[in-house]
């Protein structure tokens, strides 16, 4: 009977030795998953287990963590990486980034003729992007003559072209700094206005003359580029330009002008929805004080809201003989120059 005390003492002890070193590796690793306790079979668990036996107890071994994550941090939900992106920055031109934030100003010049160092987050009656905050008074139209136009300043693309070529009765009165495939990404740096020396830019040019009246009619060759805030942002600081330049004109903001129906109901780009929804954002920054919306659409619309087909050639300019809509139209929506 006395060597079982004895041999008792031994397992004890040897338990105990092993035992120091289990508690020196729970001291190291805080916490042993259920693994660990298997390669560990004398540890602590052990001990308690040969104490239990020796004391008769029926107790249930100490259970194990089953969760080897234990004792570490939850990680926080993982994010979906390249957020979804927003539909706008999909109608971006390619090279350029469309968000507000992105200005060629910063390199210099703008395409639209934005010099560096300008601030246009927002324009002198307090507009941004095409919005106002309060609504402007409704502009007053006179019927002019012919003379009227003759401080007058027409700036445009290809329809502009059109007038100038088409319309006998601006002879002689009005000027016009216009080139087919112009854009309000490029409206005041490309050079189109001839001069004695070459051409320079509308940019330079207006630095030159000053002019009583200026209409501008842009916005149909950039149908397919960006999307509405992209044109508006720049529509914007070209016409904060000009009246920077020319603080003294009545700046008139034509419509894009329609297509026809034929055109409307086939082409995805060039549609009277999307350019309707432009000229609304256009609209809005007439203040009718320096800017002043005129659309005149409704000179050579049909019942439908979309360009006559008699009046086109190629379901998006205006024929020779067409012109004349356009020039009745602008002596009806006049603004008395003081």
């Amino acid at each position: 009977m006395k060597k079982y005390p004895s041999l008792l003492t031994c397992i004890l002890i040897s338990s105990l030795l092993l035992s120091l070193t289990g508690a020196a590796r729970l001291k190291q690793t805080n916490s042993l998953t259920l693994k660990e306790w298997e390669k560990e079979p004398l540890s602590v668990t052990g001990l308690k287990w040969i104490v239990h036996a020796f004391q008769g107890s029926q107790e249930n071994l100490p259970e194990e963590n089953a969760d080897a994550s234990s004792g570490s941090s939850s990680s926080s939900p993982i994010e979906t990486a390249g957020a979804q992106a927003d539909s706008s920055s999909t109608d971006q031109p390619e090279g350029q980034n469309g968000s507000s934030t992105q200005n060629p100003a910063q390199s210099g010049a703008s395409s639209s003729g934005l010099l560096a160092g300008q601030d246009h987050s927002s324009s002198e009656s307090g507009r941004t992007d095409g919005s106002s905050d309060s609504a402007a008074p409704a502009p007053e139209f006179i019927t002019v003559d012919a003379s009227y136009f003759d401080d007058a300043l027409f700036i445009g693309d290809s329809r502009t072209v059109g007038l100038m070529q088409y319309c006998k009765e601006l002879d002689g009165h009005a000027t016009f700094y216009c080139q087919q495939a112009l854009t309000i990404f490029n409206l005041l740096t490309r050079e189109v206005v001839k001069t004695d020396h070459g051409k320079i830019s509308i940019d330079q040019a207006l630095q030159e003359r000053q002019f009583g009246k200026i209409y501008l009619m842009i916005g149909i060759n950039e149908m397919g580029t960006g999307n509405d805030d992209y044109f508006i942002k720049h529509y914007q600081a070209a016409i904060e330009r000009i009246h920077a330049l020319q603080p003294n004109a009545i700046i008139y903001l034509e419509a894009i002008m329609h297509v026809t129906g034929r055109k409307n109901a086939s082409d995805p780009i060039f549609n009277n929805t999307r350019i309707n929804r432009r000229n609304e954002r256009i609209k809005a920054l007439a203040d009718n004080v320096t800017y002043f919306y005129i659309d005149m659409n409704e000179a050579i619309d049909d019942a439908n809201g979309n360009l006559r087909k008699d009046l086109s050639y190629d379901d998006a300019h205006l024929l020779g003989s067409s012109f004349g809509y356009w020039y009745d139209f602008l002596k009806t929506h006049a603004i008395a120059h003081e």
